[in-house]
This record gives structure tokens, C-alpha cells and sequence, in this order.
């Protein structure tokens, strides 16, 4: 891969579209940056072993290979309900979800706040939980 300073003008706009990690910089699609095989990494990446968070698990990094590891793509966290970005969350417990949400959606799928506001306000609930 080119430093930014070897891109050409029209490479350089392209980069700038794309997602990047947080914290090594890399471009969707790309490796993470910064492994070394000794433990060193980036905070984004996850283990091909264990799926945890490669930077805090305690798999042995000397047998990872680069044709184990996964390319960074961005995540987002979308309402099931109404699409929207939801980057602030609320944390409720299972019991808390089933009286709240019911069944109308599942414990997995992701709801903003707006719209946990709002089946509150129409089950006569008051919301509350554990926000980001």
C-alpha cells in the first residue's frame, strides 16, 4: 500500500472517501495495522481464534497468520425499527426488553432511543436502562 505522500491527487480523494478504523487508520477492506505477531495491535481488530478483541485475549498471537486475519469493515448500528443510526444505546436487561419490547422484536436486533421512547410512551412504560 502507498503512504498518503506517494498517492497521486486522484488516490488521495479516493482514500479520503472510504471508512476508516478509529484507531490504526486503515481503509475498509484493508488489514488493520500495527501487528506485529508479539501482541501488538490495533484496538479494532479481532482474533481469528477466539472472535474476541485481539488486543486483550489471551490466544497465542505466534500462530495467527495474515491469511487468518479479516479485513476491517466499518460497523454501523441501524434501528430495526425506523433505519437511523443509533449511536447512543441503551442497555436493558432481558426481563426489562420482554416487558418493554415484547415480541415485537427480537433481543439482538438494535432500537434507538427514539424509538424505545416512543413504545414506552404507547405501553403506559417509563424507559429506563444503563445508557452509553
Amino acid at each position: 500500500m502507498k503512504s498518503f505522500e506517494e498517492m497521486t491527487e486522484q488516490e488521495r480523494e479516493e482514500e479520503d472517501k472510504k471508512e476508516h478504523c478509529h484507531d490504526c487508520a486503515c481503509a475498509e477492506g484493508e488489514l488493520h495495522n500495527y501487528f506485529f505477531g508479539n501482541g501488538d495491535c490495533c484496538d479494532m481488530e479481532r482474533c481469528p481464534l477466539c472472535k474476541g478483541q485481539m488486543l486483550s485475549c489471551g490466544c497465542d498471537k505466534s500462530k495467527i497468520t495474515q491469511e487468518m486475519r479479516e479485513p476491517f469493515f466499518e460497523y454501523t448500528f441501524n434501528c430495526k425499527r425506523c433505519g437511523s443510526g443509533a449511536f447512543c444505546m441503551l442497555m436493558l436487561s432481558n426481563e426489562d426488553w420482554e416487558k418493554l419490547i415484547g415480541i415485537s422484536y427480537k433481543q439482538e436486533d438494535i432500537l434507538c432511543i427514539e424509538c424505545m421512547k416512543f413504545i414506552a410512551e404507547k405501553r403506559g412504560m417509563e424507559l429506563k436502562g444503563r445508557r452509553c
